[in-house]
């Protein structure tokens, strides 16, 4: 029973590997311009990490990384949905596997925020930022640099609907943020 404990977990440890290099081949891509390929490479990691079946929060949470990336791609391809679907996969998996506040599901709301203001769903993207605010001040504090950003770019899309006052409010407190 022990054996075989230690061989699944050397298993897992080399598809966490394999699925790294497919990881960072697709960064490269990425970093390029090569969308399709990197596509690729992210996709190969999801599977190789789907293989692994496990339910170890290390392993969840590189899965949803894995879909972070995903979701990148399709959208610099300008296929949003897609991208949605891949951010949402992820945002499920790393709150399963960080916790829904961790700093990581913030960044997805926010990432997930700002394709969705691209996409016309602009209510949809103020809720998310807004749950992404209260994610930053409770992990990273009020005075961090991270909510000082999401405060000033709340403050924009209230002021784009017309939502003079909530702006100026939240101008007002990212600007009382010492800046690092």
């Amino acid at each position: 029973e022990k054996l075989e404990f230690i061989k699944q977990q050397r298993r897992l440890n080399q598809d966490d590997d394999v699925a790294s290099s497919l990881n960072h081949i697709g960064e490269i891509f990425f970093q390029h311009g090569k969308y399709a390929e990197a596509k690729n490479k992210f996709n190969q990691a999801i599977s190789v990490m789907q293989q692994a079946a496990s339910d170890d929060p290390h392993h969840q949470a590189k899965t949803g990384r894995l879909h972070t990336n995903v979701a990148a791609v399709l959208q610099k391809l300008g296929r949003g949905q897609q991208a949605l679907t891949h951010y949402e996969h992820a945002l499920d998996l790393l709150q399963k596997s960080m916790g829904a506040h961790s700093v990581e599901v913030a960044t997805t709301l926010t990432l997930m925020a700002a394709l969705l203001w691209h996409e016309g769903v602009s209510d949809d993207a103020l809720l998310f930022h807004k749950r992404a605010l209260d994610i930053w001040r409770v992990t990273l504090g009020a005075h961090h640099p991270d909510v000082a950003k999401t405060l000033r770019f709340l403050a924009g899309l209230n002021l784009q609907k017309g939502r003079a006052a909530e702006a100026l409010a939240m101008y007002e407190e990212a600007l009382a943020i010492p800046v690092a």
